[in-house]
């Protein structure tokens, strides 16, 4: 068995992952198997560009956070239009109001 460790914040974790497939026990077996699953309805329930973009992605986890990732940057883009969009019917009402006090 291969040990890797991770550091995530500044805790550190250990697990031990099988290197050859006699080494896998139940366990592993049964989380292969659901992460595979995960992964195949991910597959499906994408459209050819989102699915373009998690190709790579070898976990279901890893799609996951790639997809939310996405939906954040896109959420933010809309929000900055938004606003722009906003302060520019803002400043053109204002103006309007201006012209209409001094006429």
């Amino acid at each position: 068995m291969k040990e890797t460790e991770t550091k995530v914040g500044e805790v550190t974790t250990k697990s031990a992952t099988p290197e050859l497939e006699n080494e896998y026990n139940d366990e592993d077996l049964k989380k292969l198997s659901l992460n595979f699953k995960a992964i195949n309805f991910l597959h499906c329930a994408l459209n050819e560009n989102d699915y373009m973009k998690i190709t790579n992605c070898k976990t279901a986890k890893e799609i996951w956070d790639k997809l939310e990732g996405e939906k954040y940057k896109k959420l933010k883009k809309k929000q900055k239009v938004y606003m722009s969009w906003e302060n520019e019917d803002d400043s053109s009402t204002d103006s309007d109001d201006d012209e209409v006090a001094y006429a």
